[in-house]
């Protein structure tokens, strides 16, 4: 019995581990780009941003399908949320050639950089969804529910 609840427990922890580090990458190559492009001091840097959101989220199959298994809304719908990410890499594309010193410039440089905080990326859900964090989720609780019964039985007696 202690061997079974050491294995679940090692098995838990190496899965959680492969999952934060996934997770993590996904927040690097996604979401801090995301972070850089919205404090952008010019449309040049805004759109190189988004050019990288773009690569991340192309590295990362975040192109289609949805962020979740339940409740698949327009909300979460990744190839809507590449569609947007590419509309505001064209308008930054756009703005660059616009002279930088004039007020509509800086006016569509706030409104650009309002667009891209209010956009949703949905990492963590799509992370949860596509990089096995459900089964680090089961695990622990497997684990956890094992070790319920094993004090419940008595089995711990026996150690």
């Amino acid at each position: 019995m202690k061997v079974i609840v050491i294995c679940c427990l090692l098995v838990a922890i190496i899965l959680s581990v492969v999952v934060a580090v996934s997770y993590f990458s996904v927040q690097r190559d996604v979401v801090g780009w995301q972070n850089r492009a919205r404090v952008a001091a010019d449309a040049e840097r805004v759109h190189e941003n988004m050019e990288k959101i773009k690569e991340g989220m192309e590295t990362w199959g975040m192109t289609s399908g949805y962020a979740r298994y339940i409740w698949k809304t327009p909300d979460y719908n990744m190839a809507e949320i590449y569609k947007a990410v590419s509309a505001i890499t064209e308008r930054a594309e756009k703005m660059i050639a616009v002279d930088s010193t004039t007020i509509a410039y800086q006016l569509a440089l706030d409104n650009l950089r309002e667009t891209i905080v209010e956009l949703d990326l949905h990492a963590w859900e799509y992370t949860w969804r596509h990089s096995s964090l459900s089964s680090v989720l089961f695990c622990w609780i497997f684990w956890i529910i094992t070790v319920i019964l094993i004090f419940y039985w008595g089995y711990l007696e026996d150690w």
